[in-house]
């Protein structure tokens, strides 16, 4: 079991970031937000690898938050790092966190105040896929945020036709709480769909269709935790009318292939 979509942080900083962001989006936390919680959370809900999703909400924090990434990235946890727009240094520090065997950077339009088919942001996805590395992007609203949302179904599908080879994810199954234009735009289309904030809040016909449609080989299993519950979120996909081996992609082998990870399953 491979949860593509958690977050966590530092100890010292944990308890206020969890209450802060909680409050912003008047949503309950499962766990206290640090690496030791994190880990308790997994075995408790028979998750094996958790990707977790680092934002630098500014460009002072991205050394600090890719140092945290690189620090505690292990087998089990595995780290994303993060760049922000206003960061002039991109270029070298996707290749330390390269060099230091992170897989991925995930950007997020709303905290970090960009749209996502914004021209002057090219330069950093192009660093990304030139490493090799993963690009996954928060999309659709933010529960924390007023309109305009700055990752719509239709901006996404733009940044897929000038980038056809680059690795990238769309979190919350393409645009949180905007799926039907999800359908109209990026359905079918080559990008990796995760499923947090959507499996748990979706219209249950309207996701299998979505997973249907898309292709099971393009959907990974995330819950966003502390924002949602892991074991809920595997309990609806254990009783969603997919096949087992949908069920299968979905859950881990779909990561395992994207993240090149060589653990039997």
């Amino acid at each position: 079991m491979i949860d593509f979509h958690t977050h966590c942080f530092p100890d010292k900083i944990a308890p206020g970031a969890i209450d802060v962001l909680g409050k912003s989006a008047d949503l309950k936390p499962f766990y206290d937000g640090t690496v030791t919680g994190l880990r308790e959370s997994m075995g408790k809900n028979g998750v094996d690898r958790s990707v977790v999703l680092n934002i630098a909400t500014n460009p002072n924090q991205v050394s600090n938050v890719n140092n945290f990434a690189i620090e505690k990235n292990s087998e089990d946890v595995i780290m994303f790092g993060s760049i922000h727009p206003d960061f002039k240094e991109y270029k070298s520090e996707i290749s330390r966190l390269k060099s230091a065997g992170i897989k991925g950077i995930k950007l997020h339009p709303e905290y970090q105040g960009f749209y996502i088919d914004d021209k002057a942001m090219y330069g950093i996805y192009e660093c990304v896929f030139e490493n090799n590395m993963i690009l996954i992007f928060h999309t659709g609203v933010d529960l924390g945020f007023e309109p305009p949302v700055h990752a719509t179904p239709e901006r996404s599908g733009r940044v897929l036709d000038d980038f056809r080879d680059g690795k990238m994810v769309f979190a919350h199954c393409g645009g949180f709480s905007m799926w039907n234009d999800v359908e109209r735009f990026l359905v079918g289309r080559d990008v990796y769909f995760d499923i947090s904030f959507a499996v748990d809040r979706m219209n249950r016909e309207q996701f299998i269709n979505m997973i249907k449609n898309h292709g099971a080989d393009k959907i990974l299993f995330a819950s966003d935790l502390p924002w949602a519950s892991p074991s809920e979120c595997i309990e609806i996909m254990k009783g969603l009318d997919l096949t087992q081996e949908e069920k299968e992609n979905i859950f881990h082998r779909n990561a395992k292939r994207l993240l090149n990870l060589t653990f039997n399953t």
